[in-house]
């Protein structure tokens, strides 16, 4: 069982398993980010077998501590170059997580800039691929999001912290014969990622 799982679960670091009887195991990780991997993507198939992946009532940790736990750069494309200001960035970053650096990069082989935000995006939320702003004249403008060096995500659920293989929801929706078309694609994995730009010259 633990080498199935430790292949199921991408080889986690430090993983081992237990047999605490009636169909009860203790599962050991080495790093949190595999725990909340593991941990979101519950209930697992194991041979035919539920398995339900929950921790201790005693190693739980605050919401805070275990959801907010994917730093990430995102860039802002499409912005109206009189929009490309750390404020608008900021103001956009928040939208989407908590805002830990904003500033502003030149892209390659491009004249313009692009305001570039890093978020801790939270794992329970979805990944997007766009934002919705209102322009001069109060004109709708859609704003694609660009994710530098994205982790682990999921095409079908559009969530961090596992793979469409490695998805619940996907699973759950094949049983129920309910399967749709996945939310996201790879596409949202930023080029490139520019030189940062430390004058507002």
């Amino acid at each position: 069982m633990g080498n199935a799982l430790k292949a199921i679960w991408e080889n986690p670091e430090g993983f081992s398993v237990s047999d605490k009887g009636d169909n009860y195991f203790q599962f050991f990780f080495n790093k949190e980010v595999d725990v909340l991997r593991v941990e979101c993507g519950s209930p697992w198939l194991f041979k035919n077998y539920v398995l339900h992946v929950k921790r201790r009532k005693e190693d739980q940790k605050g919401d805070e501590e275990i959801v907010s736990n994917f730093p990430v750069w995102v860039q802002f494309c499409g912005l109206p170059e009189s929009f490309k200001t750390l404020e608008v960035g900021r103001k956009l970053g928040e939208r989407l997580g908590t805002v830990l650096e904003i500033s502003k990069f030149q892209m390659k082989g491009r004249e313009t800039r692009i305001v570039k935000a890093k978020i801790n995006i939270e794992a329970t939320k979805k990944v997007r691929d766009q934002l919705i702003v209102a322009g001069t004249n109060k004109k709708e403008v859609e704003v694609a999001l660009r994710y530098e060096r994205l982790r682990k995500f999921c095409t079908y659920c559009a969530k961090l912290g596992h793979k469409v293989k490695n998805c619940h929801d996907l699973l759950k929706n094949t049983e129920s014969d309910r399967v749709k078309e996945d939310d996201i694609g790879e596409w949202v994995k930023a080029s490139q990622v520019g030189i940062r730009i430390n004058s507002e010259r």
